[in-house]
């Protein structure tokens, strides 16, 4: 061996650590990130669920007349409170057509932190859900 390369594999094996370890310091945050997202499109996809249950709980609601237009009702769903995935409150227009807005919120309104909106437009009292369901 000559006298001038007695280092080069040291540093070649020093750059070659330092790119491996750049390596994994990327799939680290890749990962990192991908567990973010995925977190925050559930919430999201909770959020929607959520207020689509308000909504068609609603329409229900209003065709057998307990809930009235011109009203705004909240509820948890589910409703034992052990299983909560979240909570929704539901505007029912005061004239006809009616439109029903319905916000699902994650984990709840007051600390919601992912919220969705559905609504559900042209609704009239002689709308026949089995006929119609959206």
């Amino acid at each position: 061996m000559m006298a001038g390369q007695r280092g080069a594999a040291l540093l070649l094996t020093f750059l070659l650590m330092i790119v491996l370890a750049g390596i994994a310091l990327a799939v680290g945050v890749f990962a990192q990130n991908s567990v973010v997202i995925g977190k925050t499109q559930l919430l999201d996809r909770q959020a929607f669920d959520t207020a689509s249950v308000g909504a068609q709980r609603a329409r229900q609601a209003f065709a057998a007349g307990t809930w009235t237009a011109h009203s705004t009702y909240t509820e948890v769903f589910p409703p034992a409170p052990a299983t909560q995935l979240g909570e929704y409150s539901v505007t029912i227009s005061a004239s006809s057509p009616y439109t029903i807005t319905s916000d699902g919120y994650v984990p709840n309104i007051a600390s919601a932190v992912a919220r969705r909106r559905v609504t559900i437009s042209n609704i009239t009292t002689s709308t026949n859900l089995a006929l119609n369901p959206h």
